[in-house]
């Protein structure tokens, strides 16, 4: 029955399971401990970026609304302008002086 436990090496293969553990906990002492905390800073860092994108981008969308009622008044004014300066265009030509629009700014 000796025999049996013996390797081919003539070393006891009960040596040899100790030394293959020997060698697998060094292996482990030597990687983190902590695995699960790498994983935490790493979704935490994700969650940041994510809540930063949506700021900048919420923001973004406020510049462009921003930037589109800027557009719409300066539309606005000189459509009011061109307005104004073809009535009095047409004023000069016809040699005629506006009607007031209210009696309170009359002279």
């Amino acid at each position: 029955m000796g025999e049996e436990t013996k390797s081919v090496n003539g070393k006891d293969e009960s040596t040899a399971a100790a030394t293959v553990l020997s060698a697998e906990e060094k292996a482990d002492d030597r990687m983190p401990k902590d695995r699960g905390g790498a994983h935490k800073k790493l979704s935490a860092i994700d969650a940041w970026e994510n809540t930063k994108r949506a700021a900048v981008e919420a923001e973004l969308k406020q510049i462009e609304a921003a930037e589109e009622k800027r557009a719409t008044i300066e539309e606005n004014r000189s459509k009011d302008s061109l307005n104004a300066e073809e009535m009095a265009a047409k004023y000069r030509t016809t040699a005629t002086i506006p009607k007031k629009s209210c009696a309170c700014f009359t002279f």
